[in-house]
C-alpha cells in the first residue's frame, strides 16, 4: 500500500463529534515570555534598565544559535504594537543582550555557510562581524540616553542627547547595512543581515513613539515614519528573495540533498522568514496598541532514522529528493493534533529484530470547530499492536527517540541495513495540570543492532528570559501538529522513518478576539474554504494566505472564500463589543469583498487592485480595507466571499484579519481626558504653583485616576501626568511645612 494515504476524509459539524477546541488557556508569546520571568526581571524589563543583563542558558541546540533567534522573536512577538514604553525599550534590550555576549554574528554565517556549501570570503566576514559589533554597541548607548531621557524628561541635556543619538545610529544603519548584502554573498549573510534590518525598523519606530515628546514637528516625525514603511518593505523583500534563491539552489536528486534542503528549509524559516513577518506590526500607526500575531507554519524536524557518520546512516540508502519532498504536507488549513495512533510491525532477518513504529493514523481538528479529518500513513497493516497517543487539547512539546538500525547479511556489493524506531517519549503539557510523558516503546533482539537519541529539542530548542534553567513545558516554542511517513527503498534498505511537523506556539487554539488589544487571525486558521480557493505559501506572512483565482470568464456573483469560528474574549453573551475590522489583502483586480458575522448582517467593503496582473507577491502587494462592526460577546462564525468584474483571471489574497477593539479605545481616551483635567485643575496657569485651596485629597483622587489609565494605549501621556501628580504632591508637603 502507499506509505501515506492522503486520501483524507472529512466529518462536518454534527452533535456526534465533541470540539476539543474550546477552553484553551492563552499560550501567546507575551503571557509565555511573562510566566517564565521572577518578578525581578519582570520590573527590569518594564524599566528597561539592565543592560548588563546577559545571563541567558546557553545553547541547548546543536546549531548553536537557534535558540537565541528564537528567544528574540519571542522577545519582539511580546511587544508588538505599543504595549507600553517600557515594554518597548524593555523589549529592545533583551535583543541587545542577547546578541552581546560571545560571536553571535559569526556563529550566524558559519551555520548558513554549512547549509549551502558557501564560503563568506574572509575580508567581508570581519568587515560584516565588526560593523554589526559597532551596531549593537552605539544601539545600547542610544538605549541609554533613552533611559536616562526618560527618567529626567524636563532635561534639556539629556533631551539633546537622545535626539542626537538617534539620528547618528540611523546614520550608521544606513551606512552599514549593505555590508550585509555584499553581492554574490546574499544567502550566506542573509541571517546577520535579518537581525539588522529588525533592530534597524525597531529604532526608526522609536521616532513615531516618542518623537512628539522630544519636541520634533510633524514634518519630521512623517520623514522617518515614511523611511520606516520604505524599508520594512525593502528589508522584507531582500529577506524573502534570498531566502528561496538559498532554498532553490539547494534542491537535488538525492537523499542527503534533501536532509540539507529541509534543514535549510527549517533554520532559515526560524531565523528570516519568523521575524520577517513581523516586521509590519512595528507600524504604531496601523498598530497603535498591544497586538497579538500568530506564526502559522509549520517546520519539519530530521527524519528519525539511524543517521550516525557511517555505512548505515539512511541517507545513503533513502528514497529520493523527490520521493521525500512529496511526504511534506501540502499547504493547507491549520489544524490541531488531536491524536496519533500507531501501529507497530515486526521488522526482522534471522534471530536481529525491531518491534517498530511502521503506520499510523492522524486525527486533525481545525480551530475553534468540529470539524476534522483523519489520514493513514506507512503500513498499517499486519500490525502486532497499536499505541494510542491522544493529545486533545494538550500541547506535545518534545520528543526524545531511539531509532535503530542493523545490517542485513554478510557484506556484498551494496550494504543492506533494517532500520526502525521501537521507542518513543512524547512529553506533553496539558490546558490544566502538570505535565506528563507518554511512552511508546516495543521490543527488540539479536545482536548488533545500533541505535541512538534524537532529541526535538536539539532542532527546536526552547527560549526563556530568565537566568535560571525553567522546566522545558514553560519554555517550549513549538507543538507537535503532523506527523508523516518515509518508507525506504527495499532495494538497499528496509523500514520506515518518522517525519514529524511542528507549529510555533504563539497560535491560539480557539481565534480568541480581545477587548483590550489588535487581534490578527491568520485566515488559514479557518475551518474551511470553498470553490476556486487555495492555500500557498507566502514568506510574508508567517503562514499560509488563502488566494482565489477565477478564470476570466467567471461569474460575478459573490464567491465564498473561507469560514472561521471566532469566539471574544468576554464570554457574557449580552454584551455587545464594538471593532473595527481590517482585512490584510492583495488582488490584481478590483472588487468587493462581503464579511458576515452570524449574528450581524453582511458588510461589503470594496477594495482596490494592488498589483498587476501575473506579477509576483512582494511586501507592499498587501493593503488593508475595514469596516466598524459590533457582534456580541460569544463564539460566531466568520465567512469572507469576494465578487470581482468579468473579463480576464483574477487572482485575490487574504492574509489575516484583524479585530481593533473600539470600546475600550473610546472608554480609555475618555479616562485621559478626565485625568488631564483632574491634574491640569491641581496647577495654576503657569503650572509653577499649586491653586490656591488644593488639598491632599484633590491630589490623591488626581493620581489615582492616573494610575488607572491604560499602560498599554497611553503609555507616554500617562508617565507625564504621573510626575505632574508626583510634583503636585512634593508642592503641598511644601506649603503644609511652612
Amino acid at each position: 500500500m502507499n506509505s501515506n494515504n492522503q486520501n483524507e476524509y472529512n466529518a462536518s459539524s454534527t452533535t456526534s463529534v465533541p470540539n476539543y477546541s474550546t477552553g484553551y488557556p492563552l499560550t501567546n508569546a507575551q503571557t509565555t515570555v511573562l510566566n517564565n520571568m521572577n518578578y525581578k526581571d519582570y520590573l527590569m524589563m518594564i524599566e528597561g534598565s539592565n543592560h548588563q543583563f546577559s545571563g541567558y542558558p546557553e545553547l541547548y541546540s546543536s546549531l548553536g544559535v537557534i535558540d537565541k533567534i528564537l528567544t528574540i522573536t519571542g522577545a519582539v512577538l511580546g511587544a508588538l504594537g505599543v504595549p507600553g514604553a517600557g515594554m518597548v525599550v524593555g523589549a529592545v534590550q533583551k535583543i541587545l543582550d542577547i546578541m552581546a555576549p560571545g560571536d553571535p554574528w559569526a556563529q550566524l554565517m558559519e551555520r548558513v555557510e554549512q547549509l549551502v556549501d558557501q564560503k563568506i570570503e574572509t575580508q567581508i566576514r570581519r568587515k560584516a562581524i565588526a560593523e554589526l559589533e559597532g551596531l549593537v554597541d552605539n544601539f545600547q548607548l542610544y538605549l541609554d540616553d533613552l533611559k536616562a531621557w526618560q527618567a529626567v524628561p524636563s532635561s534639556t541635556r539629556a533631551l539633546r542627547n537622545v535626539r542626537q543619538r538617534f539620528i547618528s545610529l540611523d546614520t550608521l544603519f544606513t551606512q552599514y547595512i549593505p555590508s550585509f548584502r555584499i553581492s554574490s554573498y546574499e544567502v550566506p549573510l542573509l541571517t546577520v543581515y535579518t537581525q539588522a534590518a529588525n533592530l534597524h525598523l525597531l529604532l526608526l519606530r522609536d521616532a513615531s513613539v516618542f518623537g512628539e515628546e522630544w519636541g520634533w514637528n510633524t514634518s519630521t516625525i512623517n520623514i522617518f515614519y515614511d523611511r520606516q514603511m520604505k524599508l520594512t518593505a525593502e528589508y522584507s523583500n531582500h529577506c524573502v528573495k534570498w531566502y528561496n534563491t538559498g532554498l532553490d539552489r539547494l534542491r537535488g536528486s538525492t537523499a542527503q540533498q534533501w536532509f540539507t534542503f529541509n534543514q535549510y528549509r527549517r533554520e532559515m524559516t526560524l531565523m528570516v522568514l519568523d521575524l520577517v513577518a513581523l516586521f509590519p506590526n512595528y507600524d504604531v500607526r496601523t498598530y497603535p496598541m498591544e497586538t497579538h500575531a500568530e506564526l502559522t507554519r509549520t517546520v519539519y524536524t530530521d527524519p528519525i532514522g539511524y543517521d550516525q557518520v557511517g555505512d548505515n546512516n539512511w541517507r545513503n540508502y533513502g528514497p529520493s529528493f523527490s520521493e521525500l519532498e512529496s511526504f511534506i504536507r501540502p499547504p493547507s488549513l491549520f489544524t490541531w493534533l488531536d491524536s496519533i495512533n500507531i501501529f507497530t510491525t515486526k521488522v526482522s532477518y534471522l534471530e536481529r529484530y525491531i518491534n517498530s513504529w511502521t503506520g499510523h493514523r492522524l486525527r486533525l481538528s481545525y480551530t475553534n470547530s468540529t470539524r476534522y479529518t483523519a489520514s493513514d500513513h506507512g503500513d498499517n497493516r499486519n500490525y502486532i499492536n497499536q499505541f494510542l497517543v491522544d493529545a486533545r487539547s494538550e500541547d506535545i512539546y518534545q520528543t526524545i527517540s531511539y531509532p535503530h538500525a542493523f545490517r542485513v547479511g554478510p557484506i556484498v556489493q551494496k550494504l543492506n541495513y533494517i532500520y526502525g524506531v521501537p521507542k518513543l517519549v512524547f512529553n506533553m503539557t496539558p490546558e490544566a495540570g502538570p505535565a506528563h510523558t507518554s511512552i511508546y516503546s516495543q521490543a527488540t533482539g539479536g545482536s548488533y543492532l545500533q541505535s541512538l537519541t534524537k532529541d526535538s529539542e536539539s532542532e527546536l530548542p526552547t527560549a526563556s528570559f530568565s537566568d535560571k534553567p525553567q522546566p522545558n513545558e514553560e519554555t517550549y516554542t513549538h507543538r507537535l501538529a503532523y506527523a508523516t511517513m518515509i518508507q525506504m527503498p527495499k532495494i538497499n534498505g528496509k523500514g520506515y522513518l518518522p517525519l514529524l511537523g511542528w507549529t510555533h506556539r504563539s497560535v491560539n487554539r480557539s481565534n480568541t478576539v480581545y477587548t483590550d488589544k489588535i487581534t490578527q487571525i491568520p485566515v488559514v486558521k479557518g475551518a474551511d474554504i470553498y470553490n476556486t480557493s487555495t492555500i500557498i505559501n507566502s514568506g510574508y506572512a508567517g503562514g499560509g494566505i488563502i488566494k482565489d483565482t477565477k478564470a476570466s470568464n467567471h461569474n460575478t456573483s459573490l464567491t465564498r472564500m473561507v469560514s472561521l469560528g471566532i469566539k471574544t474574549e468576554d464570554p457574557n453573551p449580552s454584551v455587545f463589543a464594538k471593532y473595527r475590522i481590517r482585512v490584510k489583502y492583495a488582488a490584481d483586480v478590483d472588487g468587493q469583498f462581503e464579511v458576515f458575522i452570524n449574528n450581524t448582517s453582511p458588510v461589503k467593503v470594496n477594495f482596490k487592485a494592488t498589483m498587476t496582473s501575473g506579477a509576483n507577491l512582494q511586501y507592499n502587494s498587501f493593503k488593508y480595507v475595514e469596516y466598524t462592526g459590533h457582534f456580541n460577546n460569544r463564539e460566531v462564525s466568520l465567512n469572507i466571499s469576494s465578487s470581482t468584474p468579468q473579463g480576464r483571471t483574477r487572482n485575490v489574497y487574504i492574509d489575516k484579519i484583524e479585530f481593533i477593539p473600539e470600546n475600550v479605545n473610546n472608554k480609555s481616551r475618555e479616562d485621559l481626558e478626565f485625568a488631564k483635567k483632574a491634574v491640569n485643575s491641581l496647577f495654576t496657569n503657569t503650572k509653577e504653583a499649586l491653586q490656591t485651596g488644593i488639598t491632599d485629597y484633590q491630589i490623591n483622587q488626581a493620581g489615582n485616576l492616573v494610575e488607572s489609565l491604560s499602560d498599554e494605549l497611553h503609555p507616554n501621556e500617562k508617565r507625564l501626568l504621573w510626575d505632574a501628580a508626583k510634583e503636585a504632591k512634593r508642592l503641598i508637603q511644601v506649603r503644609n511645612s511652612i
